[in-house]
């Protein structure tokens, strides 16, 4: 789910059916191991769109199938009492994944493996192919109520730059945190580590925009700039 939607069964692409059936797994895998009723599933896929006769039957077994023609025999969709129940291990989904790295990784860094902790977030941010559900319509799989993992993914960075900056890795850190800042300049961490990577790597006024653009924007907002980011300025301004 960290980029366009997708399932593989041993390298082999599933077959996940059409838009609707779709949203109907998403729904499901946001609430894996869980039951979700049929009425509920109708709520959120369609709303006020429900159509008149019960579609999520025929979905859940066309669903039950594609794991079945893959021989998907770890995943399953269960009926219990009180709806249908998406079995997936844990490191079946790459958001769960996703999130145990990141956790592993403090854990390494808080142990004193600044090394172990890199890797762990390396193979973390190389989970992300793009956007969170990209190529779908949220607001058809929860809307509000789907607890996001984009912003995780903005604090791995920001982690993994402080201990690629360490190691001289600066030009990792100018890359990876310049699209970042861009997309949205009010990030401080951010700014002040893309700024260091630009000072490390000769590039004073560079990093003197990047701090004048996020000034700018934290204007806009009215807040304040953090003293770590008017440190790193300063830095810049003297070099």
């Amino acid at each position: 789910m960290l980029g366009p939607f997708e399932a593989e069964q041993d390298g082999r692409p599933v077959d996940l059916g059409d838009l609707q059936q779709r949203y109907v797994l998403v729904v499901l895998l946001l609430h894996a191991n869980r039951p979700v009723s049929a009425e509920r599933l109708i709520e959120i896929v369609w709303g006020a769109r429900a159509p008149s006769t019960n579609l999520v039957t025929g979905y859940i077994a066309k669903l039950r199938k594609a794991f079945k023609t893959v021989g998907a025999t770890d995943v399953s969709i269960d009926t219990t009492p009180t709806g249908y129940v998406l079995r997936v291990g844990a490191d079946q989904l790459d958001t769960d994944r996703f999130i145990r790295l990141c956790g592993r990784a403090q854990t390494a860094r808080q142990g004193g493996d600044p090394d172990g902790a890199a890797a762990l977030l390396h193979q973390a941010v190389g989970l992300w192919r793009g956007q969170f559900l990209e190529d779908l319509d949220i607001d058809r799989v929860g809307g509000g109520e789907v607890i996001r993992p984009d912003h995780k993914l903005i604090d791995a960075l920001g982690d993994l730059a402080e201990l690629e900056l360490a190691e001289g890795k600066y030009r990792w850190v100018r890359d990876r945190l310049r699209p970042v800042v861009a997309a949205d300049p009010t990030r401080q961490r951010h700014a002040a580590l893309l700024m260091r990577a630009l000072l490390a790597n000769g590039d004073p006024v560079e990093a003197v925009k990047v701090y004048h653009q996020t000034r700018e924007a934290l204007d806009e907002y009215g807040m304040e700039t953090s003293a770590e980011l008017r440190g790193v300025a300063w830095l810049a301004q003297v070099g």
